[in-house]
């Protein structure tokens, strides 16, 4: 499920990506993938993804679920770790903080529904790496005058 999850939000960049360089002057004749961005921190996203579900998913959400009492525990472990994950974002923009909770959300519910954190590891390496290739990490980051 998390491949297929992945493949549908990959389509969604890609077709964000095309839209911003037929709608924006600033992107004319810009190609949809910038190859020129795979680096070490590229290759590196394969441990760090990981470690921040473990942290965040495995560690904090699992934890914050088995504290809080009630029908919904698992609901409000998923907002709150969220919350926290777009905060540890926000040194970059705001606007990555804003998406780092919904990614969050995105995979804490992957956490809930299967137990392991698997899917959302590979998830998070997909979806990162994939903003990265595709030229949107920097306009989340700088903005489009930034960039």
């Amino acid at each position: 499920e998390s491949l297929v999850v992945s493949a549908i939000l990959m389509m969604a960049l890609v077709m964000l990506k095309m839209h911003i360089i037929n709608t924006l002057p600033a992107f004319y004749g810009a190609s949809v993938f910038d190859w020129d961005k795979v680096n070490i921190d590229f290759y590196t996203y394969i441990i760090s993804a990981p470690l921040q579900e473990f942290l965040c998913r495995g560690v904090l959400q699992g934890s914050i679920q088995k504290f809080l009492l009630g029908r919904f525990n698992w609901l409000w472990a998923i907002i709150l770790t969220s919350s926290l994950f777009g905060v540890f974002h926000i040194h970059e923009s705001m606007a990555l903080g804003i998406l780092a909770v919904v990614g969050g959300i995105v995979w804490g519910a992957m956490y809930v529904r299967y137990e392991n954190l698997i899917g959302a590891s590979i998830n998070h390496f997909i979806i990162g790496n994939g903003l990265v290739i595709l030229g949107l990490w920097d306009i989340i980051v700088y903005g489009i005058a930034g960039v």
